[in-house]
């Protein structure tokens, strides 16, 4: 796989630039804006098996859309999920988590909040397990009247205990013990089979992550794999934070992101967002 990366001036020699590997219009602009190009041939990411990944969604990562009324693309969407880490092996699939944690680094603007599921045991070189349901910036996908991408990925990364959380300084909102045995497996088919993994924040931008994740604590605390109250503890820890630390690093409460579906109708491909109630409702 060959990826362009645009250089400006600044980052001329810096490895941190971001790569693109599909060159829609938006890329192509800027490429011709860049000051330098750099060429790096990688290889490819593991893709994930069947097994792991079911078809549905391997197709909602790769089927580009139709241009219609309700959603006009700007460039094609960045996954949903991120290919399988050709590190997250069988074995770490499979462990048990012992604790469930929310955490963020030490930032100077707003926190991002992302959830770490601990192994009860060191694990194929591993201890952990995080979710990290982010906003892409390598593609602006977004609907005409938002002038920013809106559309989450979800990133799952096995971390060893060294890189457990963070080396900067970070805050934990909770650290919640599993009263009963939770594979990671568990945690990633509760996620497809309610479609978590398709997430869209909301356009102020401030928070959504924050409230992805407490809403996945709030899912474990209703099945039962964590205690009664754990969801509510890790809220008002966070909102302890929010006093602390201030509105601009810790936004409280959580803005509310969106859990939308796309929908076929003849060849048109029409979105579609869940309100709190449970309805799915079409976005015009």
């Amino acid at each position: 796989m060959i990826l362009l990366t645009p250089r400006s001036r600044t980052y001329l020699h810096d490895q941190s630039s971001r790569s693109i590997s599909t060159l829609n219009r938006d890329g192509l602009a800027c490429l011709l804006n860049a000051s330098a190009i750099s060429i790096n041939i990688a290889r490819p990411p593991v893709s994930l098996s069947l097994q792991y990944y079911p078809a549905r969604s391997i197709e909602n990562m790769t089927r580009p859309l139709t241009t219609a009324a309700a959603i006009i693309p700007s460039s094609e969407p960045m996954p949903a999920m991120m290919p399988r880490h050709p590190r997250l092996s069988d074995a770490v699939l499979n462990a048990s988590i012992s604790e469930v944690n929310i955490w963020a680094p030490q930032a100077i603007r707003t926190f991002h909040w992302r959830t770490t599921l601990v192994l009860a045991t060191t694990t194929d070189g591993f201890l952990g397990v995080s979710l990290d349901m982010y906003q892409p910036v390598e593609h602006v996908y977004k609907l005409p009247e938002q002038p920013q991408n809106s559309f989450g990925t979800l990133q799952i990364t096995p971390r060893t205990e060294r890189l457990l959380y963070s080396t900067r300084t970070f805050y934990k909102a909770c650290s919640v013990p599993m009263v009963t045995k939770v594979t990671v497996n568990n945690v990633y088919d509760l996620i497809v089979e309610l479609g978590l993994q398709h997430y869209m924040f909301h356009a102020i931008h401030s928070s959504g992550c924050m409230f992805w994740n407490l809403q996945l604590l709030r899912l474990f605390q209703l099945k039962r794999w964590v205690a009664e109250g754990s969801y509510e503890a890790a809220r008002e820890t966070i909102q302890h934070y929010h006093i602390q630390l201030g509105g601009i690093k810790v936004p409280w409460p959580p803005v509310e992101g969106k859990y939308y579906r796309f929908r076929d109708f003849d060849d048109v491909r029409v979105l579609e967002v869940r309100s709190s109630d449970g309805r799915w409702e079409q976005v015009v």
